[in-house]
């Protein structure tokens, strides 16, 4: 039995050894995110308004690597996916994308994170977690059948480009009502010593006889000394019903070489009349354990004006209520993996 046994290791060795060797250079990735929450969604009674909940951030995984093609060429790819650690509904599709890069930049064709949701998204402080800035700020878009353009930086200037075409009908023959959803995503961003500026645009269609969605965002980020970071970002958005623009500030600031606060203030206002404002707070300290587990403790809020019912994404499945505060508190753990 003991040399059955070793038979089927050497023979199982001699089977992986060779695809360890072709997939040398593919490295398995990913991001564990999760928190547990004291949600409070603001409801009347006898509606249950508050609930103790765990959450799953943008937890992910993923496989990407690389392929050196010559001539200063290298053609790349990754597939990523949401992986939930707190419920049933376990894979969802991330960025996924083939690609090749080289002296004039990147191009790359899949499932994309748009330039417009990217040029701002370092200033997202609490960034996947109930803290999460896309509580407020409205217009960033992961869009399949996208085909995007990214330079390389030349004296701090850099811009991305991105086309993205439609997904309701991309099979031919396309009907008229599902004609014009193509859309466009351009950034440009310039960095230069402890500053860095962001302009973004993004129009997607909706559809024949349909208006565009249309967002513009302006973001700037100020290292102000070697403890403290201040960030900005103002967003107007358009999509032919809603009117509305959004103001966030966020900061942190080292209190040692371990422990950061971090806060986050938005504001957003209807520039068409409707009562769909709110104001969004997230504030909180975390601890860096490692290079790859932070620890942290925030409360958030967004308080919603009488036509609005954001709640906060990362900590509750639903939407808040109008007129009403949704809140958390939230302690929660940040780890990252890699086999590279």
């Amino acid at each position: 039995m003991k040399n059955k046994n070793i038979l089927a290791l050497a023979i199982t060795g001699m089977l992986i050894a060779p695809l360890t060797a072709q997939a040398a250079n593919v490295e398995v990735y990913g991001k564990v995110r999760m928190s547990a929450n004291m949600a409070d969604n603001g409801a009347a009674a006898p509606a249950e308004s508050s609930t103790l909940s765990v959450s799953s951030n943008s937890s992910r995984i993923g496989f990407k690597g690389s392929e050196d093609l010559g001539n200063g060429l290298t053609a790349l790819y990754q597939a990523e996916t949401d992986y939930s650690f707190d419920d049933a509904n376990t894979f969802s599709a991330r960025d996924g994308y083939v690609g090749i890069q080289g002296g004039f930049g990147k191009l790359r064709a899949g499932r994309l994170s748009s330039p417009y949701k990217m040029t701002t998204a370092s200033l997202d402080v609490w960034n996947d977690s109930p803290g999460d800035y896309n509580t407020i700020i409205r217009h960033d878009t992961r869009a399949s059948n996208s085909i995007e353009y990214s330079s390389k930086t030349k004296d701090g200037l850099s811009f991305a480009a991105a086309y993205i075409a439609s997904t309701v009908d991309d099979e031919l023959p396309v009907t008229a009502g599902n004609a014009d959803r193509d859309g466009i995503s351009l950034s440009a961003t310039f960095t230069q010593d402890k500053i860095k500026g962001t302009l973004a645009i993004e129009n997607l269609g909706q559809g024949t006889g349909q208006p565009d969605d249309k967002g513009t965002k302006i973001g700037v980020s100020y290292q102000l000394d070697n403890i403290t970071l201040l960030n900005g970002i103002y967003e107007m958005v358009d999509d032919g019903t809603v009117d509305n623009s959004t103001i966030y500030i966020s900061g942190t600031r080292k209190m040692n070489n371990k422990y950061l606060l971090k806060g986050a203030f938005g504001s957003r206002d209807s520039t068409s009349g409707a009562s769909d404002g709110a104001t969004f707070l997230a504030i909180g300290v975390s601890h860096q354990y490692t290079k790859n587990v932070e620890v942290y403790a925030l409360y958030a809020q967004v308080d919603n004006d009488a036509g609005s019912q954001l709640g906060l994404q990362k900590a509750m499945d639903g939407a808040g209520v109008a007129n009403e505060t949704a809140s958390s508190v939230s302690i929660g753990i940040n780890m990252n993996f890699s086999s590279m």
